[in-house]
């Protein structure tokens, strides 16, 4: 009785200290200090880097956009900065898994299950924006990296147009083209800087099976010389 007490009490203690790893690793907004300390791209440096620019912060050479018209320029839509009142912002509760080809993967609109996902995926959500004009339009953004939340003037991270099948008409909003939508979240999910989170999370939890897996064996051992 003794003995299954004792193997009952560090399973109890495991369970415990796998929890307090887990919230220690992946419940504080790393994501956040990550975004905080990326670099701020230029505009020079935005245009050479047109697409894996996206979800970066943008300098204060970036076009700033306050219409649905200021989007686009001489060769078509361009990247650009939207600062947004974060009264106007909507969610929409649509989530997608931004993958490595900067591309939308799988949806979902558990918010629950995105939590949990969040620990090994980036995701973002689609948000509608009021620009100054009044105009209304889709955004995609990391939410796990901008801080939409807080009362006041945001500025989202630099963004590009992107097509989609997804229909947002019951909002209310102007497209840029049809279903067009502004993508401010692919580029930095897939970035160096994400990248290295990433695999650092990873390291994290192998550290942590491999402590507690040394742990139950040492347990084992001296339970087992205790028995002798």
């Amino acid at each position: 009785m003794t003995y299954i007490q004792s193997r009952l009490g560090f399973v109890i203690a495991c369970l415990a200290v796998a929890l307090f790893c887990w919230v220690v690793v992946f419940l504080p907004p790393y994501e956040k200090i990550v975004y905080a300390k990326s670099p701020v791209l230029s505009k020079e440096e935005v245009e050479e880097n047109k697409f894996t620019a996206l979800g970066y912060r943008g300098g204060e050479d970036i076009d700033r956009v306050h219409s649905i018209e200021d989007f686009s320029g001489e060769k078509g839509f361009k990247n650009v900065v939207i600062e947004i009142d974060t009264n106007e912002l909507e969610a929409t509760g649509v989530y997608y898994c931004i993958d490595e080809r900067y591309q939308l993967g799988d949806r979902e609109e558990n918010r629950l299950k995105v939590f949990f996902l969040r620990t090994t995926k980036s995701y973002g959500q689609f948000y509608i924006a009021t620009l100054e004009s009044g105009e209304r339009v889709p955004v995609f953004i990391d939410d796990s990296l901008v801080n939409v939340r807080k009362n006041g003037i945001v500025q989202l991270p630099i963004g590009l147009e992107g097509g989609t099948w997804l229909d947002f008409e019951e909002y209310g909003v102007h497209y840029l083209y049809e279903h067009g939508y502004i993508d401010c979240a692919t580029g930095f999910a897939t970035g160096p800087e994400m990248q290295d989170f990433r695999f650092m999370e990873k390291i994290a939890v192998v550290v942590i099976v491999v402590v507690l897996f040394i742990g139950f064996v040492i347990a084992c051992i001296m339970a087992g010389r205790k028995n002798n």
